[in-house]
C-alpha cells in the first residue's frame, strides 16, 4: 500500500527521512556498536544509529575531550543521531547549557541531533548549530498518553521550531490501553494530514502500544525505533521483527 509522505523530507547522510520506506533507528549507549551493527545481516541491521550519549561511558566534563575522541575515529558506516536525553524525559542528563555544549561538540560526527521541545536551552542550541544540521524536535511522556487535542498542540508547537525547516517532529507517549495507542495513531494521521509537512515520528510506548511501532507507518510515521541489543524504551522490538512487520504492513 502507498502511505502518506511529507512534502519536505530531510536528508540524514545518504538516506532520506520521509521516503516511501520508513527508516529504522536503533539506539545504544556504546558508540563503538555502530561498527559492529554495520556488519549485521541486512534484515538485522538498522538504517540509522542513535547514540544515547547521556548513557555512555564517554561522558567527559569538557567538550574538547569529545572532539579529541572523534578525531581518532574511523569513518562512520551509517548515519548517526546524537541524543543526550534530559532527566525530565527519561534520560540521565541534567538540562543545562553544559548539556548543549556537549551536543554541539558531537555535531561534527552527527547526521542529526535530538533536542527536546520543552528544553529551555532548545533555541540556544539551534542558534549555535548550522542550519543544514537536521534536528529531531522531541517530546516524551512516560506516564501516559494525553488527549488527542493535546498531542495536536504538541505537534503544532514542534513544527514551528526553526520555522519548520530541516526538522523532524518526534512525540512518544506511554500507552496503558488500546485506546491510548489509537490516540497516538490518530495524532500521527492528523500530523501528516494537516499538522506538519516534514518528517513525523509518533510512538506509543509500552506493551499496549507496541503495534504502533509498525502500524504508524500507514498513517505517515517516517521512522521507528527498534533494538539490536538492550531496549532503550518500553515496547521496543528487534530490528528484524520491525523490518518484517513493516514489509507485511506496507504490502497489504
Amino acid at each position: 500500500m502507498s502511505r502518506p509522505l511529507p512534502a519536505n523530507p530531510i536528508k540524514l547522510g545518504d538516506l532520506t527521512l520521509g521516503s516511501p520506506q520508513p527508516l529504522i533507528c536503533a539506539p545504544s549507549p556504546s558508540l563503538s556498536a555502530i561498527y559492529r551493527w554495520a556488519g549485521l545481516l541486512p534484515e538485522q541491521r538498522p538504517d540509522l544509529f542513535e547514540w544515547r550519549q547521556d548513557l555512555s561511558i564517554i561522558n567527559p566534563i569538557f567538550p574538547s575531550i569529545l572532539k579529541l575522541i572523534f578525531s581518532g575515529m574511523s569513518p562512520l558506516p551509517m548515519p548517526l543521531i546524537i541524543t543526550r536525553r534530559r532527566q525530565q524525559e527519561g534520560g540521565t542528563a541534567k538540562d543545562s547549557q553544559h548539556r548543549v555544549n556537549l551536543l554541539l561538540a558531537c555535531a561534527p560526527i552527527a547526521s542529526g541531533i535530538d533536542i527536546e521541545l520543552e528544553s529551555p536551552y532548545r533555541d540556544w542550541l539551534i542558534t549555535a548549530l548550522p542550519s543544514e544540521m537536521p534536528l529531531f524536535v522531541s517530546w516524551h511522556n512516560f506516564a501516559g498518553t494525553p488527549p488527542l487535542a493535546d498531542l495536536q498542540r504538541i505537534i503544532t508547537r514542534a513544527a514551528a521550531v526553526r520555522g519548520g525547516r530541516n526538522i523532524a517532529v518526534k512525540f512518544a507517549a506511554m500507552a496503558h490501553t488500546a485506546e491510548d495507542a489509537t490516540t497516538l495513531l490518530q495524532a500521527v494521521e492528523w500530523g501528516r494530514r494537516e499538522g506538519f509537512d516534514g518528517p513525523l515520528i509518533g510512538i506509543a510506548m509500552g506493551a499496549a502500544g507496541q503495534h504502533t511501532r509498525i502500524e504508524a507507518a500507514r498513517y505517515g510515521c517516517d521512522l521507528t525505533f527498534a533494538r539490536v541489543e538492550a531496549a532503550s524504551a518500553p515496547g521496543q522490538m528487534t530490528v528484524a521483527e520491525v523490518r518484517r512487520g513493516l514489509d507485511i504492513t506496507l504490502r497489504s
